[in-house]
Order: structure tokens, then sequence, then C-alpha cells
């Protein structure tokens, strides 16, 4: 689970995403451990980039590419009645459950936030 903030371009109006990662088939066959390898190399800046201590000119910089079927499949999970609010932060009760922590204004203050839990469809209060 993770989120965006708001997808207000101005960054002003409460319009945050919540968002769902899937990982690909066989991810957790090594315990959730990264299976990619890396080697360490003595480099000063002047070996490496001409000494302007970047690396993010194109070069591969040692991290690569992550083929396609890597990628985690990604989907907007979507509020009954909307989601008008600033997406602050998630937490995870002692069941499992989800709870994403969000508010209307920019600047939290007073009693101005929310927390809702996170439910599949038909489970939850549309009351509210």
């Amino acid at each position: 689970m993770f989120g965006a903030w708001t997808t207000d371009p101005a960054r002003a109006e409460p319009a945050g995403r919540i968002l769902a990662a899937t990982p690909p088939g066989g991810f957790d066959q090594n315990g959730g451990e990264s299976t990619t390898e890396t080697t360490a190399e003595d480099t000063t800046p002047e070996q490496s980039d001409g000494g302007n201590g970047g690396g993010g000119d194109g070069g591969d910089g040692g991290g690569g590419e992550v083929p396609v079927d890597e990628l985690w499949e990604m989907e907007e999970l979507v509020v009954s009645g909307g989601f008008e609010y600033f997406v602050r932060m998630f937490g995870q009760g002692p069941d499992g459950e989800v709870y994403v922590l969000a508010n209307q204004r920019g600047v939290p203050s007073g009693d101005t936030g929310a927390v809702f839990e996170l439910v599949p469809p038909g489970e939850g209060d549309e009351s509210v």
C-alpha cells in the first residue's frame, strides 16, 4: 500500500490517491530477499565520471534496469464517495488491517485529520 499526497498540480487541493502494488509471481521464493548480486569497486570521482561526483549522466551507475516481468503490478483503490483528502501516512493494525491517515488541509491543525480503514468492496460503512 502506498499513496500520493495529492494529484493537484498546484498541490493545494485535497486530491490524494491510494494505491496497492502486487509483487510478480515467484517474488518471495527466497523469503522476500533480494537475489540481485552486487560488487564493490574502488573508484574515485576522477576515475568514474571525470570528477563531477555524479553518475546520473545516463550511464548504468551500477544499478541496471528492472526487467518488465519483475515490476510490481499497481492499481489505484477506488474509495466509495470519492477521496478528497491529502494522504499523510499508512498504518497496520494488530490483525493486519490497513489504515490511511488523511486530512483536507495542506497543513494539519487541531482535529482536521481523519483515519480510514481500508476494506474490500461491500464491507465498508458507506454512510461516513
